[in-house]
């Protein structure tokens, strides 16, 4: 259980509400079950909720847990109106969809939930436990995600990514191209702020370090951690999303390893000063993890169905620069804001998506290390 918790931490602190997540909703910071009749009749055989729906007396309900916050928020009212008329009613639970709590309600017997916004290795590792179910690609479809990102356990609900922020005015206008510019402190003297954890840091390092994209896992960790010594008489850790802005604003550092959710933020705050690159950033998913035993029944699968529909997702990177996991999504985004997408096809092409596996099998170990090294 204990690695369940700490795969939660790792990439729900990464992900929307974490002024605690750890990933939590409002983290992201932007604009932005109970027991229930199931109808099973119709059901199995509906492929999509763009077949028509067929008449219940009663609406099946799907409860969603999710991290309570302004992006939260934002989803509830988009969700509300995106699943008026189909047959399914949402209802909510903010208290946090911690993978122990998920562990705790299947083993005994009293699962509340449906389906929770969790990591994909919390899925993962929850599905193997026999705790979580395989999502049912027969009603979810494959191809409304973005390839690499339909996990057996898990489906990515949104993607954000770990990117490069810049402060324009602080560096004389210059920008920096990629991580070995991030790296390069005769030519761009100044501070850094970096995450106080491996994910996307390790990844950045071994970029600096000239690793090409397509060879970065697994990764070389003796490589990333020598490379990360030359940048530490440099850098400034930070915990959270908002802390990370902090230090940007405040000139304390002119560059940052940032989230590409505070990145764009900043960047629509002041776009004369704060800048973000692209190139050589780490493209993180959060997902939906189906609870087994759900009380909703297969009914869930059509809502997450539903949850990735292209204009629903572009409705939800509008209000919180969360990312839409579904490639079909980038037509129905302003012009304007194509650039501040980490999932449009340009920027896509310019990172590396997460080895979730390789987190799963090593995160705890070289996390340890990690914290190691940048305390000595």
């Amino acid at each position: 259980m204990c690695i369940l918790v700490y795969m939660n931490t790792w990439l729900h602190k990464v992900a929307a509400g974490r002024e605690g997540r750890g990933i939590a909703m409002q983290e992201f910071g932007q604009n932005p079950l109970s027991r229930r009749s199931v109808l099973k009749a119709g059901i199995a055989g509906a492929a999509s909720l763009s077949m028509p729906v067929p008449s219940f007396a009663q609406d099946r309900k799907v409860v969603v847990a999710l991290w309570a916050g302004a992006s939260a928020d934002a989803m509830k009212t988009i969700y509300g109106e995106a699943f008026a008329g189909t047959g399914i009613t949402l209802d909510y639970d903010e208290s946090g969809p911690e993978a122990a709590k998920v562990r705790s309600m299947v083993e005994a017997g009293q699962v509340s939930w449906d389906v929770a916004d969790l990591s994909v290795a919390d899925s993962t590792l929850l599905g193997k436990a026999g705790l979580a179910r395989a999502i049912d690609y027969n009603i979810v479809p494959k191809d409304s995600v973005i390839p690499g990102f339909a996990y057996e356990f898990a489906v990515a609900s949104y993607l954000f990514s770990s990117i490069i922020s810049f402060d324009r005015k602080a560096l004389g206008g210059k920008a920096p191209a990629g991580w070995a510019d991030f790296w390069d402190v005769e030519k761009f003297p100044g501070k850094r702020a970096m995450y106080k954890h491996i994910e996307g840091t390790l990844e950045a390092a071994l970029l600096a370090d000239g690793v090409p994209l397509d060879q970065i896992y697994p990764i070389d960790e003796e490589r990333a951690f020598a490379k990360l010594k030359e940048i530490l008489p440099h850098a400034i850790f930070w915990n959270s999303g908002s802390e990370s802005q902090q230090l940007m604003r405040d000139g304390e550092t002119v560059m940052g390893n940032l989230w590409s959710t505070r990145a764009t933020q900043l960047a629509l705050e002041d776009k004369e000063r704060f800048g973000l690159e692209f190139n050589g950033g780490l493209l993180l998913p959060a997902s939906w993890g189906v609870m087994a035993k759900n009380p909703g029944g297969d009914a869930v699968f059509e809502a997450i169905a539903k949850m990735l529909d292209a204009e629903v997702q572009a409705k939800v990177f509008a209000a919180t620069n969360l990312s839409p996991s579904n490639p079909a999504a980038e037509k129905f985004i302003p012009a304007e804001m194509v650039p501040f997408n980490p999932t449009s096809a340009e920027n896509v092409a310019k990172q590396v998506p997460v080895d979730v596996q390789w987190y799963i099998d090593n995160q705890e170990r070289v996390q340890t290390s990690f914290l190691e090294l940048i305390a000595s």
